[in-house]
């Protein structure tokens, strides 16, 4: 049986090192912080992106990979053997079209480019799914199909604890920003469609995370796909939100802690929380 190779973007949140033991390969993006160009997870960690953006006075730019970067992964593998490139939402990102200039110059047809309609954490799971479906010595064809259907089962949602970083990028207005500092409102998000979108607005970090668990604690998740709990380099916020699904989905696995990277931490910011998992 001929082998298939996954490629995906480092807006997986999966590390280079972690690929290596998945045994996949990640294209980087770049990120701007104050004039000094980052390779997302080779020249700048986590860790040391969230310290920079704490100090940023403009929100940091982030790039997507060039289709070089693509095409010279896909080169990298035999002729005969096939690749998926699974990239980030194509609404999210120009990132999507990068990859499909690089498997048209590529002039191979045994390479599939899926839009997996996700970013960050979905990206992480559904790459994660790929990886034990290919384990089990599915083909590419059959791989993509069903990435597919369990794509119409995915939940995603993340809680932010501070409006200043969507201010900073224009997401939110200026008057919205100070309105919800003043009254704690801290946004949950979802990703459906390819896009962000905004589950509900409460007052209070405990608010948010209380919404987030007691939704898990009433759907019937499927624990033979990945399960993700993931943090924008906060642990203490990680923390209280692991008790919380501790006390009141006691059967959710919390031992794969996802750190939740640039691509979404640069609006984000340093707090935000989110949950990935599948239901049945």
């Amino acid at each position: 049986m001929k082998k298939v190779h996954i490629i995906t973007v480092s807006t997986s949140d999966i590390s280079q090192f972690e690929a290596d033991k998945l045994n996949i390969d990640v294209v980087p993006l770049h990120v701007n912080i104050d004039g000094v160009d980052y390779i997302d997870g080779l020249t700048i960690s986590n860790q040391d992106f969230f310290k920079k953006l704490r100090t940023a006075k403009i929100l940091p730019k982030t790039s997507a990979p060039s289709p070089a970067s693509f095409l010279e992964k896909i080169n990298k593998h035999p002729h005969d053997e096939e690749i998926i490139v699974m990239t980030i939402s194509s609404d999210a990102s120009a990132t999507y079209s990068s990859a499909r200039i690089a498997v048209e110059q590529s002039g191979r047809n045994n390479v599939t480019l899926l839009d997996t309609r996700q970013a960050t954490l979905g990206l992480l799971a559904l790459v994660h799914a790929a990886v034990l479906f290919r384990d089990a010595g599915d083909n590419a064809v059959t791989i993509v199909e069903k990435i597919k259907q369990i794509s119409k089962r995915i939940v995603v949602k993340a809680a932010f604890d501070d409006l200043k970083y969507l201010r900073m990028g224009g997401r939110i207005p200026f008057t919205l920003a100070v309105l919800g500092s003043v009254i704690n409102m801290k946004p949950i998000i979802t990703m459906q469609d390819g896009k962000i979108h905004s589950a509900a607005k409460v007052i209070g970090m405990q608010r948010a995370l209380n919404h987030i668990v007691y939704n898990l604690a009433d759907s019937d998740v499927d624990y033979s796909l990945p399960t993700f709990v993931g943090h924008t380099d906060n642990v203490e916020m990680y923390r209280r939100f692991t008790d919380l699904i501790h006390i009141h989905k006691p059967d959710f696995p919390l031992d794969k802690e996802a750190s939740i990277g640039l691509a979404v931490g640069t609006h984000a910011g340093p707090g935000c929380v989110g949950i990935v998992y599948f239901t049945k």
